[in-house]
């Protein structure tokens, strides 16, 4: 009952935040209720975006492969939910896991909780009502940080000043969008030029070129701007300039 009790507790928590802090506080209340050795959750976002979170037991309980056991678990995910086998075997050849997976949505296909235990008989029937009844309530909670996010992103862009700015930004060259990040990031000419593969020249060119058309007075003010769009980001393959 306590457990249980436990669980219900946990959309009072998740009010008003985002579904990777719902994901976040699922995985650490349950895993800590039903005392697992881990807990996976996947969720995947109207915006073609992957949230995956995994939780191990505490250092001292348990030691587990984490790399090994993401492998094999991902390899357990691929097969068909109806035939896929009840019990995981360990990355370290010592262990079997007792797995339990929930859908969090109508199926798999919007997410998945994968809970393990290490234990004889997991799931029980306790332990995986308990489960159920997460899931459930997480489900509820993720759709609603959902929608939260999606209510203030159209907020957002109906603000004058946001439409105001996406006009400005829309005016730069594909060249231009592609320096931005490095201008609002503190990279110097010489440095954005030997990333970009052209010279420290155009590369000024386009700095001056970014200020006008977005009329910041200072580098302060474009770094106003781009965060207000949401382009302050740079490139993956961007190197450290330090």
């Amino acid at each position: 009952m306590n457990d249980l009790m436990g669980v219900l507790a946990l959309p009072a928590v998740w009010s008003g935040r985002n579904q990777e802090h719902v994901l976040s506080t699922l995985l650490d209340g349950i895993r800590r209720l039903l005392e697992l050795d881990f807990v996976y959750a996947r969720l995947n976002t109207t915006r073609s975006k992957r949230i995956e979170r995994i939780r191990f037991a505490e250092a001292e309980n348990i030691d587990i492969d984490s790399l090994g056991l993401r492998e094999a678990l991902k390899r357990w995910l691929r097969n068909d939910p109806e035939t896929r086998p009840s019990v995981l075997d360990g990355p370290d050849g010592n262990s079997d896991f007792g797995l339990a997976a929930f859908g969090l949505g109508v199926d798999e296909r919007v997410g998945v909780l994968v809970a393990g235990s290490a234990r004889s008989g997991f799931p029980s029937k306790s332990e995986r009502l308990l489960l159920n009844v997460a899931v459930n309530e997480a489900a509820i909670g993720l759709r609603e940080a959902q929608l939260s996010s999606e209510q203030r992103g159209t907020e957002e862009s109906s603000r004058p000043e946001i439409a105001e700015l996406r006009m400005k930004h829309a005016r730069l060259t594909p060249r231009e969008r592609e320096v931005l990040p490095f201008v609002v990031a503190g990279w110097l000419s010489k440095q954005t030029a030997a990333e970009l593969g052209t010279s420290e020249i155009t590369i000024r060119v386009h700095r001056g070129q970014i200020m006008r058309k977005m009329q910041a007075h200072s580098l302060a003010e474009l770094i106003r701007m781009a965060d207000t769009l949401g382009v302050r980001q740079l490139p993956s393959s961007a190197a450290d300039p330090q």
